[in-house]
């Protein structure tokens, strides 16, 4: 095993010594930009969570909007004005109910309270 590291570590070695000055130097710039862009998109959403906003859909809501949002979910689906989406659905089951429940044949059927 030790000699198949080695084996593996010295091919990497040798294919970075072939790049060149110019293209490590390449080769790790990019690799920064791309680390950089990921840690600020993943810092971005880490500080969303914690100062208590949550996504849905594609926008980002404060505690009273999600709760305003999630009893308009609430009233459609009691007066059944019309077919949730199962992200909708979703939501609504994580935020009435918590995480703790889950549906008994959850994704067996496909049906319209298999979420």
């Amino acid at each position: 095993m030790n000699a198949w590291f080695g084996a593996w570590g010295q091919l990497i070695d040798d294919w970075w010594q072939s790049l060149g000055l110019r293209s490590q130097h390449d080769l790790w710039l990019t690799i920064g930009w791309v680390a950089l862009v990921f840690w600020a998109w993943g810092s971005y959403r880490l500080l969303r969570r914690l100062a208590g906003y949550r996504k849905f859909g594609s926008r980002w809501y404060n505690e009273t909007e999600y709760a305003r949002l999630m009893q308009v979910l609430w009233e459609d689906q009691q007066a059944g004005k019309r077919v949730m989406s199962h992200a909708e659905l979703q939501a609504l089951r994580a935020f009435r109910y918590g995480k703790s429940i889950k549906p008994i044949i959850s994704g067996k059927g496909g049906g319209y309270f298999d979420v």
